[in-house]
């Protein structure tokens, strides 16, 4: 006597499987970022373009479509019907990774799976990458820490001072403030500094010109300009001594007849002309301040006038030629 016997075309199911937590937000799974690592650490090592078991390679998004001896690995839309989902979920027999495996993979826990699942549901496709937003930098606040980084120049006329998010640069012999060096392209965000983060290390080229600032991962390197003529001084060619106050705003010229000019630096005008001397002025020096000017010529003497009005303060004669 025959007997007839059914056999199902489909492997067997484990109905319980895994558990599966579904993940609650709107946005889409990302294949690149949160299926494909969940795959690599543990289905890849076995099913791959160089040893794919089964037929199957989940080492790309091609791969994992296309399936293996068993059918496509995902039914798009379908997670019920999808290979890759029912194995993975302990719902089908042959379940991934088996438990004997060698290379250490473990099942997957409910979110991945819930991930999972959720991506075979949405089309299974190479979501883009999500974009992140513009950070929004704020300046480190006003008298961030203590100084952490100085550096001088090889002639010992420069030091380079960090604190904070700023370096400032300063005479070296008289302590005064050249100028602080500011990044242009963090401006916007951070005025006035440097960088962006604490800066801990500042040193200078040898030569001086150039100075390297470092804070958390970044490094900038500086370079001092070039001079740069700003302006024409009129009437100077017979000028015979010259000097520029430490402040920078104001310099004054000495001429062979004796005379004084107060000049400003920025626009190279003659604003004031002071008769100081009777002979050449061989030497010009103003006060720390910038208020007077002191001066020296052939007559003998020294005069100190003051720059504002041009009145003399006080006249030292000297015996010869100063």
């Amino acid at each position: 006597m025959w007997m007839v016997g059914v056999v199902s075309a489909l492997p067997a199911v484990a109905v319980e499987g895994l558990p599966v937590s579904p993940p609650s937000r709107a946005d889409k799974v990302r294949f690149a970022e949160e299926i494909q690592p969940v795959l690599a650490v543990n289905c890849t090592a076995c099913h791959n373009a160089k040893n794919h078991e089964g037929g199957l390679m989940l080492d790309s998004l091609k791969g994992i479509v296309a399936g293996g001896d068993s059918g496509p690995g995902v039914v798009v839309g379908k997670p019920a019907e999808s290979v890759l989902f029912l194995r993975a979920a302990h719902r089908q027999d042959d379940v991934m990774p088996p438990a004997d495996n060698k290379v250490g993979a473990k099942s997957l826990s409910p979110d991945q799976l819930g991930l999972l699942e959720r991506w075979i549901a949405e089309g299974a496709t190479a979501v883009a990458a999500a974009v992140g937003k513009p950070i929004a930098w704020r300046p480190l606040p006003a008298g961030t820490g203590g100084v952490v980084a100085v550096a001088i120049t090889d002639d010992g006329r420069t030091t380079a001072a960090a604190r904070g998010g700023t370096v400032s640069l300063f005479d070296t012999r008289s302590g005064r403030l050249l100028q602080p060096l500011v990044d242009p392209a963090i401006a916007a965000a951070s005025p006035e500094q440097a960088h962006r983060d604490v800066i801990s290390a500042v040193a200078f080229a040898l030569g001086g010109d150039r100075l390297a600032t470092g804070s958390f991962r970044t490094i900038k390197l500086w370079r001092r300009s070039p001079p740069a003529k700003i302006a024409d001084i009129a009437d100077s060619a017979a000028a015979t001594a010259l000097a520029v106050a430490p402040s920078r705003s104001v310099a004054a010229i000495g001429f062979a007849d004796g005379k004084l000019a107060i000049v400003d630096p920025g626009t190279g005008r003659i604003t004031k002309t002071i008769p100081a001397h009777a002979g050449a002025v061989t030497g010009i020096a103003f006060a720390a301040d910038g208020a007077v000017v002191h001066s020296c010529g052939r007559d003998g003497v020294v005069v100190t006038t003051k720059v504002d009005d041009g009145t003399t303060v006080a006249k030292l004669p000297r015996q010869g030629e100063v």
